[in-house]
């Protein structure tokens, strides 16, 4: 019991790009990638989505994303800067994200593919 709580503790007190490691703690890594975000939207790659959705980092620029649905364009849904972090908990989420550069610049998306 005692290695357990002090594992716990660790893990609240590291964080992972804005969001607290804690909250990925629970799922099990299956793939990973790098996806390109350009001028044209893009999602993550459906065939590798399972349960626990996706962790993706943002690198190299900002984006704008959209988990709803909605095909994301440099002016709307919310916007990831570069260093932020993005956690969708569940496959229907992740298989809805929609991303797309906010200027310019492309964009790298490090996404880890998550199960439960």
């Amino acid at each position: 019991m005692r290695k357990c709580a002090w594992f716990t503790l660790l893990i609240l007190f590291f964080s992972v790009g804005s969001i607290h490691a804690e909250y990925i703690a629970d799922y099990k890594a299956s793939d990973h990638e790098a996806i390109t975000v350009s001028s044209t939207a893009i999602g993550v790659t459906a065939e590798k989505v399972k349960a626990g959705g996706v962790f993706i980092t943002i690198e190299s620029a900002n984006i704008r994303f959209c988990f709803d649905g909605t095909v994301a364009t440099s002016t709307t849904c919310h916007i990831a800067y570069q260093g932020d972090s993005i956690l969708l908990r569940n496959k229907w989420a992740a298989l809805s994200l929609s991303m797309i550069q906010d200027d310019a610049t492309d964009a790298t998306a490090r996404v880890t593919y998550l199960s439960e």
